[in-house]
């Protein structure tokens, strides 16, 4: 397990979470995993976390409707995708 888990909930913001993941990979500190918990977005934010290459960052799904960032955050790791 990596010493730091970075959680983002995510409801079409592509271009925010973008910029976000860019800087997440830019840091100095390595030990870590990036959990991005997309709340069922409709604009292209599963197309553009398919881009990163890196193991490190994680796309977990949500279910057909929206819950919210308090409900993303308390998702359970086994819907990784």
């Amino acid at each position: 397990m990596p010493k730091v888990s970075i959680v983002i909930p995510s409801y079409n913001t592509s271009t925010l979470l973008k910029k976000m993941v860019d800087c997440i990979l830019a840091q100095n500190y390595n030990d870590w995993e990036l959990l991005i918990v997309d709340d069922v977005s409709t604009d292209d934010t599963v197309a553009m976390l398919n881009a990163y290459s890196d193991n490190r960052i994680k796309t977990i799904i949500r279910s057909r409707l929206p819950k919210g960032g308090q409900t993303c955050r308390n998702t359970d790791r086994k819907s990784v995708v």
